[in-house]
């Protein structure tokens, strides 16, 4: 058996994806069903990648080659997966064994008919179609936690949309070797390199990201979903009234101003509603109507407004910019810098500066 430099990276392939799983297997997370999940991916990898090395190996045996029917199954997975990051207490339910009836069809053709060229293009769309409803399902969740949480960047999980969309293109290019390459050895096989390599790049991007997303936030609640609908539904059904709203508005403000819940990077929309023996839902009105931002906005005008009093007062404290990010409750540098743009006009830095040059005008005036 000869191994060439696309079987080394299958072989390498096959070490990643089965390395995370016995890590994955072996650790306490796995009680997340989220990360199941991810073993159940990177499991079918595995088999695919060691099937795919033994019968391109030609290694005789008794094996049905069901390798030409496994990508049906990467799509359902891989959404089950993105939909358990999003929600909290996730479960799959019955129905869903409904998304394999694609694979099970496609494994009764492979053993009626051994015609399998149009499993390509059957593959691609499925896939496609299970992106689609994973986009869709990741824009829904981050329009409830922007009402719903005040760390927005940290949770929104913008990430799996770039690796979709990396999957995508990954997708294109098997088309393409597939159907526009095939009788050109040297460019399917450039092609296949290159496409081995993505899926390395994918399944360690995914594994490290997915594990970090889990730990960091557990996902949306029914609740959660329940502040966003009254928020679409312009709180048509909401008995609370204009004086009622004045007087939450009010009372949201003094709690802000004087107790500064803010600075508590994780805070959500229920602790602070307990704060104002308040109903989450009527605080989130409250938020919208007498304000007219969501509940991240909302927070995190107040992070910026203390910043900005810090960064003028730091000549005096010796505070760095990054010391004063975690201290009014922002928890990465991008978040912090994107909020205090989107306020103030300016990056944190270029308002420090700009307080300096106004300091040293002053000065020469007074001279």
């Amino acid at each position: 058996m000869e191994f060439q430099p696309i079987s080394i990276l299958q072989v390498l392939l096959v070490f990643q994806s089965l390395f995370f799983c016995f890590f994955l297997l072996t650790s306490r997370k796995v009680k997340h069903i989220s990360n199941r999940l991810l073993v159940a991916f990177l499991g079918l990898l595995s088999i695919h990648m060691i099937l795919n090395l033994i019968f391109e190996s030609k290694i005789p045996g008794a094996i049905v080659d069901l390798t030409p029917t496994l990508g049906f199954i990467y799509g359902p997975i891989l959404y089950w997966y993105i939909v358990s990051l999003t929600r909290h207490s996730y479960q799959l339910r019955w129905n869903s064994i409904l998304d394999l009836i694609p694979w099970v069809v496609s494994v009764v053709l492979l053993f009626l008919s051994k015609n399998t060229d149009w499993f390509g293009i059957a593959i691609f769309s499925s896939m496609v179609f299970y992106i689609s409803r994973s986009v869709q399902k990741i824009s829904h969740y981050q329009k409830v936690i922007l009402d719903t949480q005040s760390r927005f960047e940290s949770i929104a999980l913008s990430w799996i949309k770039k690796l979709l969309f990396f999957l995508i293109c990954i997708l294109l290019l098997e088309v393409l070797r597939n159907f526009f390459l095939a009788g050109y050895p040297l460019l399917e096989n450039v092609a296949y390199f290159i496409l081995t390599l993505s899926l390395l790049i994918f399944v360690l991007t995914l594994t490290y990201k997915g594990l970090k997303q889990s730990e960091v936030y557990n996902g949306i609640t029914v609740e959660d979903e329940e502040i966003t609908k009254d928020k679409v539904m312009k709180y048509k059904n909401s008995a609370l009234t204009s004086e009622q709203l004045d007087e939450y508005a009010s009372k949201l403000q003094d709690i802000m101003d004087d107790q500064r819940p803010y600075r508590n990077p994780s805070l959500n929309i229920g602790e602070l509603s307990k704060m104002l023996k308040i109903n989450p839902r009527h605080l989130s009105q409250t938020i919208n109507s007498e304000f007219g931002v969501n509940f991240s906005e909302y927070v995190n005008s107040h992070r910026v407004e203390e910043a900005k009093t810090q960064l003028k007062n730091s000549s005096q404290t010796g505070k760095t910019v990054l010391e004063i990010l975690f201290d009014v409750g922002f928890n990465t540098k991008s978040n912090f810098n994107t909020s205090f743009k989107q306020i103030t006009g300016k990056t944190p830095s270029e308002y420090k500066a700009d307080i300096e040059k106004e300091k040293v005008l002053f000065r020469d005036s007074g001279r």
